[in-house]
Parts: structure tokens; C-alpha cells; sequence
């Protein structure tokens, strides 16, 4: 969730107020020379610093090759062994500097005093060694939990986008038979645009987010396009104003859209009339309406348009929560949507 500097910093800061906290709760403090002096201070001390290293042993070594492994009795093995070989560093280490002179007060905690000093002992290091553990633990389980569902994400948008492109083509590959059937001289200016399209898609849709003008000319290609076979009976009214160059967009995500208005505005036989309306706000606020009065389809193929906007649905939930509003109006003669999109 946080970039690689902003992670660095977190773990340095973290480490410092951990490290800290040792001194902070001594009787010696404010004095950490003295603290420092005393074999029970410095006991403590050592702790501290011995738990920091098992937390990033444990973080970033251990989990990973044991724990998401499934190999826990190892696992539990070693940060047993861990913590016991620790201990006997630190018996050994607070010996050592009584035998140099340091003397030792009555009610100092420190291994070999008396028995139950000795427990008492005992049981506040293991407890902190407990929680060192947990906590890399859940924060390990956390992190991957993320990673997981990010891909998750990304590999069920992949999936909806393989589902929209070929759909779109289709019709539009219908909408230029349409076009060779009646030998219509626009043909090959239906073609190029259909080039420049499917290039787009190649180059573009592999990104997370587009240029919102790229993605526009885009849409403007596609209703050039729808343009060549529209009849007289068909209205037709396109608005796009507002700011184009400073914001992006996830790509083909207002197509199905457009799409599904001129599949289902269409006709050669009875009136028909298509509205688009598109609008970007200094602020970033796209809006977007879109009109068409229902005609009688000839054919089943609308079915497919339906899946697209279903696809554009999930689309728009994945990559835009709580930062979108789509509301569609299915009436019995004309059909709209409304979609409101914080760039």
C-alpha cells in the first residue's frame, strides 16, 4: 500500500520508538548511562535489540520459507529454539558484566538471583517474544492477503476486457458487411477507421489508465463510424465539451455504452434517435448521458450488448469504488443511462 521510500521510513521510525521504549519505562530514566551501567538495564537493552532482529528474521526469512509453506512444526521448532538460545546469550552476557565489578540490587531481575525471580523473569521475555512474533506474523498475512486480491482484481479485469474487445469488433465488423452489401463507397474509409481503432486497443488497453482525449477520439471513431450506415430517419445529437488534456481514464470503459445506444437506436425501417452528452469538470467529474429510442431488432446479437454492459458494471466497481455513479433507466420505448465518474 506504500511506496518502497514511505516503507523505509516506516520501519526506521518504528524500530527507533521500539528501541526507545526500553529506556522509557526504567526505573533509571531519564539517566541511560546508568541504566546502561546496571547488568539488569543492560539486559534489558540487549533484549530489545535481539527482539528487533527476530522480527525482521521472522518477517522477512522465516514466514515466507516456513509458515506460507505449511511447514509449521519447523517452524515453532526454530522460534522455540530461537528464543532459548537468546536467553542463554543474555545469562551469559549479564554473568559476564557482574563478574566485572557491576554490583547487582536486591530486587534486580536477572538469571540466578532466586527461583522466582528467575520465572518472573522468564515469563515478561517470552511474552514480548510472543508478541514480536504475532505481529510479523499478522502483518505478513496481511500484506500478502492484499497481494492476493489485488491479482485477484487485475486477473478478473483481464477477463472482462478479453470478453469486451471481441464483442465490440463483432459488431462493428457487422457494421461494415452492412456497408459491403449496399457497395457503399465508404467502405474503405469504414475500414481505415476500424485499423485505427484495433490499434488503439492493442497499444492502449494494456495500461491501467488512458488519456482521457485519447479515449474520447476513440469513442468519436466508433460513432464516425456508426455514422456511414444511418438513415435519414435516424437523429442523431453529440456533445463533448470540458477538459480533455489534464485527466486519464481506464480504458474502454464508456464504449459499451455508445455501443449499446446504437445497436439498439438503429434502424432502416422506423424512426429512431440517439442522444450523447459527455462532460469533464475543471475538477475532474466526468458525466455522461446517454438516450436512445428502442427499435425492433431483426436479429439475437443484442444479447452480446447486454454482456457488455454487465462487463462495464464490474469494470466500473473494481476500478472506480465509491468513486462512481451509474444509474440506468429501461423503459418501454427508450432506454438511458447516466454515469457520473470522479477521474
Amino acid at each position: 500500500m506504500f511506496t518502497r521510500k514511505n516503507n523505509f521510513w516506516i520501519h526506521l521510525i518504528g524500530s527507533a520508538v521500539f528501541l526507545f521504549s526500553v529506556f522509557l519505562f526504567s526505573p533509571d530514566w531519564p539517566n541511560i548511562r546508568r541504566m546502561a551501567q546496571n547488568p539488569v538495564g543492560f539486559g534489558e537493552i540487549v533484549f530489545q535489540v535481539e527482539m528487533l532482529v527476530v522480527f525482521y528474521l521472522n518477517y522477512y526469512l522465516l514466514i515466507d520459507s516456513l509458515y506460507f509453506k505449511r511447514r509449521y512444526f519447523i517452524y515453532i521448532i526454530l522460534l522455540v529454539s530461537i528464543f532459548l538460545f537468546l536467553y542463554g546469550v543474555d545469562a551469559i552476557l549479564l554473568h559476564f558484566k557482574r563478574s566485572h565489578g557491576h554490583t547487582i540490587p536486591n530486587h534486580a531481575h536477572f538469571p540466578g538471583v532466586r527461583p522466582k525471580i528467575f520465572m518472573l523473569l522468564l515469563n515478561k521475555k517470552l511474552n514480548l517474544y510472543i508478541l514480536v512474533i504475532i505481529v510479523a506474523l499478522l502483518i505478513k498475512i496481511k500484506q500478502r492477503f492484499s497481494i492476493i486480491q489485488a491479482q485477484n482484481i487485475s486477473n478478473e479485469l483481464s477477463f472482462l476486457k478479453a470478453q469486451i474487445n471481441p464483442h465490440f469488433f463483432f459488431n462493428t465488423l457487422n457494421s461494415i458487411y452492412a456497408l459491403s452489401l449496399q457497395k457503399s463507397d465508404e467502405t474503405p474509409q469504414a475500414i481505415v477507421k476500424l485499423s485505427g481503432m484495433m490499434r488503439y486497443v492493442i497499444k492502449e488497453t494494456g495500461s491501467e489508465k488512458v488519456s482521457i482525449s485519447d479515449e474520447l477520439n476513440y469513442l468519436m471513431d466508433y460513432i464516425e463510424l456508426q455514422k456511414l450506415r444511418i438513415t435519414p430517419n435516424v437523429t442523431l445529437e453529440v456533445t463533448i465539451t470540458g477538459q480533455q488534456e489534464k485527466f486519464r481514464i481506464a480504458p474502454l470503459i464508456l464504449i459499451p455504452f455508445v455501443e449499446n445506444a446504437f445497436k439498439y437506436g438503429l434502424s432502416t425501417e422506423e424512426a429512431a434517435s440517439i442522444f450523447i452528452l459527455i462532460t469533464i469538470s475543471n475538477e475532474g467529474e466526468l458525466h455522461m448521458v446517454v438516450r436512445n429510442r428502442k427499435v425492433q431488432l431483426t436479429d439475437e446479437s443484442g444479447q452480446q450488448t447486454q454482456l457488455g454492459l454487465i462487463n462495464v458494471k464490474k469494470r466500473l466497481l473494481l476500478l472506480y469504488p465509491g468513486r462512481h455513479k451509474l444509474y440506468t433507466n429501461n423503459l418501454t420505448q427508450e432506454f438511458s443511462v447516466d454515469l457520473t465518474l470522479q477521474l
